[in-house]
């Protein structure tokens, strides 16, 4: 439960103002208060303000490192586009059994990269 009585409390720090002493009628207490009220909400919006632009930057830096990396995947994409048509040349002009070498030996690198992992 929310300790403070209200929200305007809530707001203030939980700094409640007494409405029914003699002081409060002050108008330099009332002055005071205001100033330090004033004060307080200055300091909050100085930490919001350089809180929102540490996140405006580090939005920007996440932005153009999703665009790098979207750059590199298209380029990824089109270099294995290649590759795969240029193989599919390769299968039609020699047959299959290029495509059993070539799996063999893949399959031959991988046992050995496992293997060599292990260790």
């Amino acid at each position: 439960r929310n300790p403070y009585s209200s929200d305007r409390d809530a707001l203030f720090d939980g700094y409640r103002t007494n409405t029914s002493s003699a002081q409060s009628n002050d108008p330099y207490l009332i002055e005071k208060q205001n100033d330090e009220q004033v004060a307080s909400l200055s300091e909050k919006m100085k930490t919001l303000k350089e809180v929102s632009l540490l996140i405006g930057e580090e939005v920007r830096s996440q932005n153009k490192f999703l665009d790098e990396m979207d750059d590199d995947m298209n380029s990824t994409k089109t270099l294995l586009g290649n590759t795969m048509n240029k193989l599919g040349v390769m299968m039609q002009t020699q047959g299959g059994s290029v495509m059993w070498i070539l799996i063999i030996f893949v399959l031959c690198v991988l046992i050995f990269v496992y293997f060599y992992i292990k260790k």
